[in-house]
């Protein structure tokens, strides 16, 4: 009797150890992925910083173009009201 006893704990010890084994692993893998994934957000998201930069970038050259346009414009307005 007590070999089939220690038989069966024998048993449901490498059963608890190879659980635990294998629940360590998955979840080492799915660590990775998470990680995979966090990286690809990442990138993703620096992506759209550099594109919303670069569109900041030109809004601001056309604010730019128009101030000088305005200038332009105010000039040959006192120049012409000068002018009459």
């Amino acid at each position: 009797m007590s070999t089939q006893l220690i038989l069966i704990l024998g048993y449901l010890s490498s059963t608890f150890l190879l659980g635990l084994a294998l629940g360590w692993l998955i979840w080492q893998f799915g660590r990775s992925k998470e990680l995979e994934s966090m990286a690809a957000d990442t990138q993703y998201w620096k992506q759209r910083l550099e594109q919303s930069r670069f569109e900041r970038n030109i809004d601001l050259d056309r604010v730019t173009a128009l101030e000088t346009e305005r200038d332009n414009l105010k000039r040959r307005l006192k120049s012409a009201a000068s002018g009459n």
